[in-house]
C-alpha cells in the first residue's frame, strides 16, 4: 500500500526530536572543542541571516528617505507636491520660503524661514501648526541638542525664535537630522519665491546663518 502524505508527515515530525537529540549528543561528545565549534557555527549562521536582512532592507530605507526629501522639497507651485506650474501669484494659500542653514561643530543644521500669505498656506510635512513670526518647530534631534549643555552656543543663534513644537517623522529624513522651520515676516519676494512644498525645486533660495 502507498503511504499517505499525512502519515509521512507524522513520521517526519516524530523524527525531528530524535535527530536533534542525536546532534546534541554528538556535539557534547566532542568536549569543549565540539561545543565551541557548534557555538561558532550557530553564531555564523545568525550573522549571515542578519546581514541578509539588513541588505534586503537597504533599498526600502533609501526609497523612504527619497520620498521624505521629495515631500518637503520647495517648489514655486502653490500647494504641496503640485508640479503643474511655476511662479504662481501670492494668495491666501501660498507662502514665502527661504532656505537657511548653519554649521555647529562640523554638523549641518538646516531649515527654512516661512512667511504664510494667508490662513490656507500649506504646512510643511510633519508640522502640526504653522510657526508664526518669532516661532519655530524643530526636529527631535535639534530639540535635544538645544536643550543640552553642549548646545549652549547653538542656542544663541536661535534666541529670536520660540520653540512651539517638534517636527514629526514624516518631515525628516532620519532621526538624527538637525532641522527646523521658523516663522519670519522679514522675508519678501526679493529674497524668496512665492512657494510651497513639492518635489520640483525651482526659484531662488538662499543659505544663511540664522
Amino acid at each position: 500500500m502507498t503511504e499517505s502524505g499525512a502519515a509521512r508527515g507524522s513520521r517526519t515530525l516524530s523524527r525531528w526530536p530524535r535527530e536533534l537529540c542525536m546532534g546534541a549528543r554528538y556535539a557534547g561528545a566532542g568536549g569543549r572543542e565540539g561545543l565551541l565549534r557548534t557555538a561558532l557555527t550557530a553564531v555564523g549562521i545568525g550573522l549571515g541571516v542578519a546581514l541578509l536582512l539588513i541588505t534586503a532592507s537597504i533599498p526600502s530605507m533609501l526609497s523612504a528617505r527619497e520620498a521624505r526629501l521629495d515631500d518637503r522639497a520647495v517648489a514655486t507651485t502653490g500647494e504641496f507636491r503640485d508640479h503643474r506650474v511655476h511662479g504662481v501669484p501670492r494668495s491666501p494659500d501660498t507662502l514665502l520660503y527661504l532656505e537657511t542653514g548653519t554649521d555647529f561643530r562640523d554638523k549641518p543644521v538646516t531649515g527654512g524661514l516661512l512667511r504664510p500669505d494667508g490662513p490656507d498656506a500649506p504646512r510643511p510635512p510633519g508640522v502640526d501648526r504653522m510657526p508664526g513670526t518669532g516661532e519655530m518647530v524643530v526636529s527631535p534631534a535639534l530639540d535635544a541638542l538645544l536643550s543640552s549643555d553642549r548646545g549652549a552656543l547653538l542656542r544663541e543663534r536661535f534666541t529670536e525664535y520660540r520653540k512651539i513644537g517638534t517636527i514629526g517623522d514624516r518631515g525628516l529624513v532620519g532621526p538624527c537630522e538637525l532641522f527646523y522651520y521658523a516663522g519670519d515676516d522679514r522675508i519678501d519676494e526679493a529674497m524668496a519665491p512665492c512657494a510651497s512644498t513639492g518635489s520640483a525645486t525651482t526659484g531662488p533660495t538662499s543659505r544663511s546663518t540664522p
